[in-house]
């Protein structure tokens, strides 16, 4: 909002990176895990559904981004474009900044998530989030846009659970 208030009326283009570290951080994914998900065969069934569930979530998600949105749209010339991205599926490996632990295995496996089951799960959670950002950018494809940097990084990209590499952002830098 201070960028907007300082500068929007000069703005040609706004660029959006928001979600994905509301569902990162175990205080923030394990709530939208099942207590236990050992028996699990697919992603969808360690998630919660309903109240305070996933679709609540991203309920919520969409809505900041709507109002984010509409603050902008006051705020900025009428040709102003806004770039929203995807994020890649990040991996779950517990590695986290410096010696500081991740933000998704220590969730996942307090939730019991089957190994194979946690990058599918990290894949689910991103895929809906995409999914959020497409029907938001369906509202005005002439000035939203969403950058799908699914499927961008290979694992050699990754710094850490979350963060990409320089050469990792390079590339997701790319395909906008």
């Amino acid at each position: 909002k201070t960028a907007i208030d300082l500068y929007g009326d000069t703005l040609s283009s706004i660029w959006i990176s928001a979600g994905g570290n509301d569902f990162a951080g175990e205080s923030d994914l394990l709530p939208l895990l099942e207590d236990d998900c050992s028996a699990a065969t697919t992603p969808e069934e360690c998630f919660v559904f309903g109240p305070g569930g996933v679709e609540v979530f991203f309920q919520t998600i969409e809505s900041y981004y709507r109002a984010m949105l509409g603050y902008a749209y006051t705020r900025t010339p009428a040709n102003c474009h806004t770039v929203m991205h995807t994020y890649d599926y990040a991996i779950p490996n517990g590695k986290g900044l410096g010696r500081g632990k991740g933000w998704l295995l220590d969730a996942l496996v307090k939730a019991n998530v089957p190994e194979p089951l946690r990058h599918p799960c990290v894949k689910w959670l991103i895929d809906q989030h995409t999914r959020v950002l497409n029907t938001i950018a369906a509202s005005d494809p002439t000035s939203l846009h969403v950058v799908d940097s699914r499927d961008v990084l290979s694992a050699t990209d990754w710094a850490n659970e979350l963060h990409p590499t320089g050469e990792g952002f390079k590339k997701i830098a790319a395909q906008s």
